[in-house]
């Protein structure tokens, strides 16, 4: 081989090992599985916390993850199943008589409210007391009273909800959190427990709360006022601006967990985060990673989607209730999406969920927006009056009438066309039947001509 074919030869190597290099750093970009249906991916910011995840709470998109399935040790954030259970099984104003094995989380230092044996606290207030404070003799009371004196039993009816919420990767023992290798949980079930759980307007009314005041008791004579846990509160060391609430958790053999709601354009963005053995560290990374999906999120307003459709366009499609009823609906959606999205991969759907009988205002449906096949809008669609099943047979039986009309129409215009056509058909038979009737003229032989004279 000379020189000059030996240059060219290593010249197509060195372009095909780079051909080779784009496409794997553009395969792991596209088929990485941690990257999200937007624009964020764990590289894109560095944490000390070992897992986090961040969701929109409206559609429970995940706008960021890292290691979100990974085993982690939930400690007090499990309060939150403790407090969705408790308010399940019983109501606010229920007595729960603290019982002395409740008194066992006031040890080693355990957090506590200084709860005493047989004193008697309403469920509003040990709730107040377990959310805010991480409150271990506040969490044991209301286990054991929901739990008809059983801890064991109450944790049967945690792991029951956790089974109905999803939370596929968790298991739980007790009701405060204390460390126990058989109770686990992921920041992934606990962002999906804690998105349940603030649909309940107390449980947000409490997390979002930096202060509260007990009342008093058969043991307290004075109320007694006790402060959130959650250092991001107006005032506290790390507070923030667009901090809503949330919930924290610490044991040694986990570090912590933090649980924290943020609002961004009337949108709630939750995120949790675990690992670190310091607390700053974790109130850092969660700053820092909100400030991020604030950068890089925005809610826009959507009237077409990428193939230039709007809602108007698609419900010709549906049938007829769902067409009449969903008139006058909003044709713009509000939608959480990447600054820079592109507008192509938008879809627009309509999620018919009508069912006769419905009442005015009743949800008949829903507007779906989907970006890259995740969708990040879903808003209901309302009937506009009432329609019953009764209201749909009339209006089956008026079609029916319609068609029938225009069919003996039809077949009326049919018969007369086919009458007409018979009347034509007669006077042309006997016509020909006159004209053979009609006697030949006679026409005289020609003389023959003679041959011979």
């Amino acid at each position: 081989m000379n020189n000059r074919s030996e240059k060219y030869l290593n010249s197509k190597i060195r372009l095909l090992l780079i051909l080779l290099l784009t496409l794997c750093v553009f395969g792991i970009y596209i088929l990485n599985p941690d990257r999200t249906y937007g624009v964020l991916d764990k590289d894109d910011i560095k944490l000390n916390s070992k897992s986090a995840i961040a969701i929109d709470v409206e559609t429970g998109n995940v706008l960021f993850e890292k290691d979100a399935s990974k085993k982690i040790y939930p400690a007090s954030t499990l309060n939150i199943l403790t407090a969705l259970v408790a308010l399940e099984e019983g109501d606010l104003k229920d007595e729960i008589t603290v019982s002395k094995n409740a008194l066992e989380g006031q040890k080693n230092g355990g957090t506590n409210i200084g709860l005493k044996e047989d004193e008697k606290i309403v469920l509003e207030d040990a709730l107040y007391g377990m959310l805010l404070e991480s409150a271990n003799d506040a969490a044991i009371a209301i286990g054991e009273h929901y739990g008809n004196g059983s801890m064991k039993d109450f944790a049967k009816l945690m792991n029951k909800k956790a089974k109905k919420l999803g939370l596929d990767n968790s298991h739980f023992v007790n009701s405060y959190g204390f460390f126990d290798e058989d109770q686990y949980t992921t920041v992934e079930d606990l962002a999906k427990l804690t998105r349940k759980a603030i649909k309940n307007e107390k449980l947000l009314e409490i997390l979002s709360s930096p202060t509260y005041t007990l009342e008093k008791t058969n043991k307290r004579n004075t109320p007694l006022k006790i402060n959130s846990t959650h250092k991001m509160f107006p005032g506290k060391e790390f507070s923030f601006e667009s901090f809503v609430g949330g919930k924290t958790g610490f044991i040694e053999e986990a570090g912590n967990n933090l649980i924290s709601l943020f609002k961004k354009d009337n949108r709630m963005i939750l995120l949790v985060l675990s690992g670190p053995e310091l607390k700053k560290p974790i109130y850092e990374d969660t700053k820092a990673l909100f400030e991020l999906i604030d950068k890089e999120y925005e809610v826009t307003s959507l009237s077409k989607d990428g193939s230039d459709k709007s809602f108007s366009d698609l419900i010709v499609d549906e049938d007829y209730p769902f067409e009449k009823l969903s008139k006058g609906m909003d044709e713009k959606i509000d939608v959480f999406m990447p600054v820079n999205a592109t507008k192509s991969k938008i879809e627009f759907s309509i999620d018919n969920k009508l069912t006769l009988p419905v009442a005015k205002g009743d949800i008949i449906g829903y507007q779906v927006v989907k970006y890259k096949d995740d969708i990040i809008a879903k808003n209901p669609i309302v009937a506009n009056e009432d329609y019953t099943k009764l209201s749909h047979i009339m209006h089956i039986l008026f079609i029916l009438l319609k068609y029938l009309l225009i069919l003996i129409v039809i077949a009326v215009l049919a018969l007369l066309g086919y009458r007409e056509y018979l009347k034509r058909k007669r006077r042309k038979a006997k016509g020909m039947y006159r004209k053979k009737l009609k006697p030949k003229k006679y026409k005289p032989m020609k003389k023959e001509k003679r041959l011979f004279k």
